[in-house]
C-alpha cells in the first residue's frame, strides 16, 4: 500500500525520502512545532527508504489505498479538542478534573440542601434554577461549538492551553469549596436567610462579597481551554455570567433588607468578584 503525502501543510515533508537520517531530524523539528495529538510520526521503513504511518490510529484508509488525516488536510482549525482527539492522557486527564467537580459540587449540595429550611426565609426567586438551568445549556453548547463549528478553534499551542484550562478548573474548584467552607453554615445554594445572621468578612470574604461565584468562573474558563475553541468559551461565559448577574443582584437584595446597616456597609467596603476591580 503506498503511502500518500498529499497536502499536510508545511508541518510535514514528502513521505518519500533519500536520506532517512536526515529526514528523521527534520521531521522531528517539524513535529515539535505542531499541535500534540495530530502530529505524524513516521518510521523508515526496513526494506525501503520510504516512510510509513506508525500511528495509524489518527489516519483513515481511503478506497484508492492512501491514507491521509483530515484535521491535517483540511487545516489547523479543524482540530478535535484534545480530550477527544483520540491521546488517552488528555481524556483521562480532563475527565477526572471535570468528575471531581461535579461530584463535589453533587456532595456539597446533598450536604447544605438542610439549611434552606429551618428558621431560614426563601428569597431565592428561581435563581437557583436559572444557574442549573443556564450551566447546563452552557456546558452543553461548548461541547457541541467545540465539535460543530471547528474553525474557532484556538491554534495556538493546543497543549499548554489545554492544561492552562485544567489547572484553572483544579484552581476555581479549590477556591470555591474553601469559599464554602469559610462560610460555614451560613453556605447555601439557595438563596435564604434569617434575622440572626451574621456578615462573614474572614478570608476570601475581606476583599469581596462572592468568591464561590468567582471559583466557578474561574472553573467554567478553564474548561472551554481545556476544550480549546473560542466559540464553546464564548457561549459557556455569557450564559453563566447571565445566570451568575441574576443570583448576585437577588441574593444581594435580600441579605441587605435582612441585615441591613451591617452588610450595606459590608457593600461598600467590597467588591462582588474581583478584589479592587469588580
Amino acid at each position: 500500500m503506498k503511502v500518500a503525502a498529499g497536502y499536510i501543510g508545511e508541518r510535514f515533508l514528502d513521505c518519500a525520502c533519500r536520506h532517512p537520517s536526515q529526514q528523521t531530524r527534520r521531521m522531528k523539528e517539524k513535529n515539535r512545532q505542531a499541535p500534540l495529538g495530530m502530529t505524524a510520526r513516521w518510521t523508515p521503513s526496513k526494506s525501503k527508504p520510504r516512510w510509513r504511518v506508525k500511528h495509524a490510529s489518527l489516519w483513515r484508509v481511503l478506497q484508492n489505498g492512501t491514507w491521509y488525516c483530515p484535521a491535517i488536510d483540511s487545516g489547523d482549525s479543524r482540530l478535535r479538542p484534545l480530550p477527544f482527539s483520540g491521546e488517552p492522557t488528555y481524556a483521562t486527564i480532563f475527565w477526572c478534573t471535570y468528575g471531581l467537580w461535579v461530584a463535589l459540587e453533587s456532595i456539597g449540595f446533598l450536604f447544605t440542601t438542610g439549611r434552606s429550611r429551618g428558621g431560614r426565609k426563601s428569597s431565592d426567586k428561581g435563581s437557583s434554577g436559572v444557574i442549573v438551568l443556564l450551566t447546563w445549556l452552557a456546558i452543553g453548547l461548548d461541547f457541541v461549538l467545540s465539535f460543530r463549528f471547528p474553525q474557532a478553534a484556538i491554534r495556538w499551542d493546543r497543549t499548554s492551553v489545554f492544561l492552562i484550562g485544567i489547572a484553572l478548573m483544579l484552581a476555581g474548584t479549590a477556591f470555591r469549596f474553601y469559599a464554602m467552607w469559610v462560610l460555614g453554615k451560613s453556605f447555601t445554594y439557595y438563596v435564604a436567610v434569617h434575622d440572626k445572621q451574621e456578615v462573614v468578612e474572614a478570608g476570601p470574604y475581606h476583599y469581596i462579597r462572592h468568591p464561590s461565584y468567582t471559583g466557578a468562573l474561574i472553573i467554567f474558563v478553564g474548561l472551554g481551554l481545556a476544550l480549546g475553541n473560542w466559540a464553546g468559551l464564548l457561549a459557556l461565559l455569557v450564559c453563566v455570567g447571565i445566570a451568575y448577574a441574576y443570583r448576585i443582584s437577588v441574593e444581594e437584595s435580600a441579605l441587605a433588607a435582612t441585615l441591613g446597616d451591617p452588610y450595606l456597609g459590608y457593600m461598600r467596603r467590597t467588591r462582588r468578584l474581583v478584589p479592587f476591580l469588580f
